[in-house]
């Protein structure tokens, strides 16, 4: 099941428990996934609509930042979104994970 799909489904299940705020933030997902599919003129794989997702929670965070010192309800807003968004995206490696892959890849390679 790709992305989109994921999507569509989250978002019925969203509207069947009326949870406004996950409903909301796939919408605004799927809408932004649509308008790139209009501009590149062919649906998007899952890569492209990646990127889109990460630009989004980028976007998030920016505005959460913003907003904690003077709005903090809606930097609570932001941050619960960020957390829907990042739902449909592959899990991040950890820092651990990240230092052993590189000291294997330096090693394969004879790297110093």
């Amino acid at each position: 099941m790709n992305i989109q799909e994921r999507l569509l489904e989250a978002m019925k299940v969203a509207m069947k428990s009326k949870d406004s705020l996950r409903l909301s933030t796939i919408r605004m997902a799927r809408t932004a996934l649509k308008n790139a599919e209009i501009e590149a003129r062919h649906e998007l794989d899952d890569a492209a609509a990646i990127k889109i997702l990460s630009t989004l929670v980028k976007q998030r965070r920016e505005a959460a930042d913003a907003y904690r010192q003077t709005r903090p309800e809606l930097a609570e807003k932001e941050e619960l979104e960020l957390a829907v968004l990042q739902e449909f995206l592959p899990a991040q490696l950890s820092e651990a994970e990240l230092e052993t892959l590189v000291v294997k890849a330096i090693a394969e390679s004879g790297a110093r």
